[in-house]
């Protein structure tokens, strides 16, 4: 007789004493055990053994292994015969009696990879949820034009699970120990799919907070399997660090190819991290998340990260960039400045609003983004496409206490690019050894800019408050008709200043003081108002050295 259990999956497996009487029901991820009917029961009927071995699954040696089956409620899923393993076109690991291998059984059938691993992640997170420890399953469909061995076939699937041409690996810790791995595979000739719940077990609240991720994993795989990949891990960035110490997802794309795509992702209480590499080019972003008190409110953070994104539109622009891996990078960003955890209720030193005006609003990170360089001028192979791009924000908040307390932050934003173009708009290059061929211009850029902003309090009282901002740009065009240079011109621009702040801050801290026996439903003042955007506006990291003239 077959167990079914809901919530659960085969490969969830529960030892049961083999000195155990019998007995029609069990407990099991706190729902109860029934009897099935249909199949299963026509199986008990004829004595067959629910824990008989099939070739790929070895049997106990000292314990009786009961598998708990899903039963999918009637809603949802289809009423259907399970093939029996091996049969027809696909060759299964295990049986396929379960409502997981039914979607894996149509989404094999497809070529797109998103179509592929549709839903599989949602129900591997929400099988673990549920109670379940473990679960493997894997789906080959054979070449019909290759005829394969049994031993050749069993090694292809085993492939699967090691070797798929495109991986994701999900690995969460938790507070009380356990370790949850959840790995999805697909080539072009299979799926597989499995978890384990390892070092421990999982406490009711740490399965009520992996149910949580269960669509962000599905949404961060959905976008991996894109075409080109996007990066959709901000859902991956929420989760509750008193409950999972940590969380990491791996990916490999196209693994058995000559350039596959590698992404790595990391978050945990302090820090997050991405890096992505590629055949177009490399990433890497990084968020420090030690100075919560400095973070802004999401009005704050929003216009920010809004600020940021501007800035890379604009260095892609100004350095020829590459789109895609642009577009996943400001994701990325984006993805792992959200969801920041709370700041501590009493922090050592506390920062008033007028503070907080001359910060950025965002925790200090670190990026950059390189492209893979390229020589497409056979005349000239010295002339490469480049375009490398950094970024990073670091702030210190110091002093005894709150009445003595500094505050300073430094951002710096870099690019060094250079590239190709046509001299004729609509006229795409076509580099040869031809002298005919070589009407180009050859651009570098080289743009910089910095920020650093240093507060000071004495007794309660301001004692310095400066911001000083530098910005420069340079951009050399050398332009070639039929091979020959006809003219080289650099176009420097640079700025730099200082901002005293005292006023500015002394007024805003005179409006947050007014302002402190006002409710949260008043409405802020014009002055304050105009303070704040004044404050923002001498402090702010700015590229275009042309702006910072008079501010």
């Amino acid at each position: 007789m077959e167990l079914i259990a809901p919530h659960s999956l085969p490969g969830l497996t529960k030892t049961v004493p083999t000195t155990r009487p019998p007995m029609t029901s069990i407990n099991a991820a706190s729902n109860l055990v029934s009897l099935t009917t249909g199949n299963m029961a026509a199986r008990a009927a004829t004595g067959s053994s629910v824990n008989a071995p099939t070739a790929n699954t070895p049997a106990a040696a000292t314990s009786t292994q009961v598998t708990l089956t899903q039963t999918p409620p009637v809603a949802n899923w289809p009423t259907y015969d399970p093939p029996a393993a091996n049969s027809g076109v696909l060759r299964w690991q295990r049986a396929p009696s379960d409502p997981l291998s039914l979607i894996m059984s149509g989404n094999v059938t497809t070529s797109a990879l998103g179509n592929r691993l549709d839903q599989l992640g949602t129900k591997l997170m929400s099988a673990i949820a549920g109670g379940a420890t473990s679960y493997s399953q894997s789906v080959l469909r054979p070449d019909p034009l290759k005829p394969a061995t049994d031993a050749e076939l069993a090694v292809q699937q085993a492939n699967l699970q090691s070797s798929a041409d495109n991986q994701f690996a999900l690995t969460i810790a938790t507070a009380s120990g356990a370790k949850v791995t959840v790995r999805l595979g697909s080539s072009d000739d299979g799926l597989s799919a499995e978890f384990s719940v390892t070092q421990g077990t999982l406490t009711d609240a740490e399965r009520g907070e992996l149910g949580t991720l269960t669509d962000a994993f599905q949404s961060a795989v959905n976008g991996l399997a894109k075409q080109p990949p996007a990066v959709d891990f901000s859902g991956l960035t929420g989760f509750d660090t008193s409950l999972l110490t940590s969380v990491d997802l791996s990916a490999t794309l196209g693994a058995n190819g000559t350039t596959p795509q590698t992404i790595s992702y990391h978050a945990d209480a302090t820090q997050r991290s991405m890096h992505v590499d590629s055949a177009t080019g490399a990433f890497d972003v990084n968020v420090d998340l030690k100075n919560l008190q400095a973070i802004g409110s999401p009005k704050a953070q929003a216009a920010a990260l809004d600020a940021w994104l501007t800035r890379f539109d604009t260095a892609q622009t100004r350095g020829n960039g590459n789109a895609d891996l642009m577009g996943m990078f400001k994701a990325a960003f984006a993805g792992l400045n959200s969801h920041y955890p709370p700041a501590p209720a009493l922090p050592r030193i506390t920062l008033n609003n007028a503070d907080m005006s001359v910060l950025s609003g965002l925790a200090d990170f670190s990026a950059s983004i390189s492209q893979t360089t390229k020589a497409p001028n056979p005349m000239r192979p010295s002339e490469i496409d480049t375009f490398d791009y950094q970024i990073s924000q670091s702030t210190q908040i110091g002093g005894k206490d709150t009445l003595n307390r500094t505050i300073a932050q430094q951002t710096q934003a870099t690019l060094t690019a250079s590239y190709h173009r046509s001299i004729w708009a609509g006229v795409p290059l076509n580099l040869t050894t031809d002298p005919k061929s070589q009407n180009y211009e050859y651009v570098k850029v080289q743009d910089s800019a910095t920020r650093n902003v240093d507060v000071g309090y004495r007794d309660g009282l301001l004692t310095h408050a400066q911001a000083h901002r530098a910005a420069s740009q340079s951009m050399q065009v050398m332009r070639y008709e039929v091979g020959k240079l006809v003219s080289d011109v650099t176009t420097p621009l640079s700025e730099s200043g200082t901002n005293d702040l005292m006023r500015l801050l002394q007024s805003a801290m005179q409006n947050d003081a007014a302002s402190s026996g006002k409710s949260a439903a008043t409405d802020t003042s014009d002055d304050e108002d105009a303070t704040l955007g004044e404050l923002r506006k001498r402090t702010q990291l700015e590229i275009d050295p042309s702006r910072l003239n008079g501010n």
